[in-house]
């Protein structure tokens, strides 16, 4: 996996920093999977540079103004445009899909 940092993998870096060379620990929970990790060396952490981290919040930054621009508009459609649930055909249909010999109910 190379060199672990805190911002990339917190759950990793964290069981990390609590082992010494050689040891083994785990299991650290992933998205899809659980992972056992092994420190093979360390070394000092290194601060980032100005220029990394600003790239980094800018990124993030805009991320966030993209995702309230986009819930904005999702609001705005929902007030411009209600959904209306229709039941009763709702579960009618449903019926048509149960498997045969079940019932939905």
């Amino acid at each position: 996996m190379g060199w672990v940092s805190n911002n990339r993998f917190p759950e990793i870096a964290a069981t990390a920093a609590t082992l010494k060379v050689a040891e083994v620990g785990g299991p650290v929970p992933g998205v899809n999977q659980f992972s056992a990790i092994k420190v093979l060396e360390t070394k000092p952490a290194v601060p980032r540079v100005f220029d990394d981290l600003k790239r980094d919040i800018f990124g993030r930054l805009q991320q966030q103004r993209g995702d309230s621009i986009m819930q904005a508009y999702a609001d705005s459609m929902k007030t411009s445009y209600p959904v209306v649930i229709h039941e009763d055909v709702l579960k009618q249909n449903l019926g048509m899909l149960a498997a045969p010999g079940t019932a939905r109910k």
